[in-house]
């Protein structure tokens, strides 16, 4: 992050691409870690296993039935993050 950051200090990637890239990544990693406690062994994919998911979900504040919640909002996250990096680095447009 020190280095995503500098960028956007520098002027190279702007504050509300910061914004979406950081909260996307805190996000992402507060799902992993939880992820990682609920099955006890270290993974990098949101649990399809509804049983796990609302572990991960309750552990992470969204209640026991926050399943669903969870999943929306990660895949908002990561849908925003992947635009950020398709149009930065790759030099993509949303075709939307």
């Amino acid at each position: 992050m020190s280095a995503l950051r500098a960028e956007a200090k520098a002027g190279l990637v702007s504050q509300a691409d910061l914004v979406v890239l950081e909260s996307a990544w805190k996000l992402v990693m507060r799902v992993r870690n939880a992820a990682m406690l609920v099955r006890g062994r270290a993974t990098d994919m949101v649990p399809t296993d509804l049983i796990e998911l609302a572990r991960v979900a309750h552990m992470l504040g969204y209640g026991v039935r926050g399943g669903q919640q969870l999943t929306d909002e990660y895949r908002k996250a990561t849908r925003r993050a992947r635009a950020v990096i398709k149009r930065e680095f790759y030099g993509e447009l949303e075709t939307s």
